[in-house]
């Protein structure tokens, strides 16, 4: 997998959490009984590719979300290099 500069900047100042229990939702308790339920009714190996399934899923969701974010702060700085020069325009 890639490295991302935007996910580490992200991650590091504490702006994302890479860790999807760290956050609390209303989904978070019907999480928790799906898994013990797949726990009593699949075997482990079984268990072993649904988690690995739910840990793909986390991880490109937030290579989506980064290179979403990539896109919106690279629209962000050229909207403002646009205004300012737009107000340039405007002051001569």
């Amino acid at each position: 997998m890639k490295e991302s500069f935007m996910l580490k900047y992200f991650m590091n100042a504490g702006l994302i959490s890479a860790d999807e229990e760290d956050v609390e939702t209303n989904y978070s308790e019907y999480i928790k009984e799906d898994k013990l339920r797949l726990e009593k009714t699949l075997n482990k190996e079984q268990m072993q590719i649904v988690l690995r399934l739910i840990s793909n899923l986390t991880m490109h969701m937030f290579i989506s979300r980064d290179e979403e974010c990539s896109k919106m702060f690279h629209l962000g700085i050229k909207l403002g290099m646009e205004i300012k020069d737009f107000e340039l325009e405007e002051i001569c």
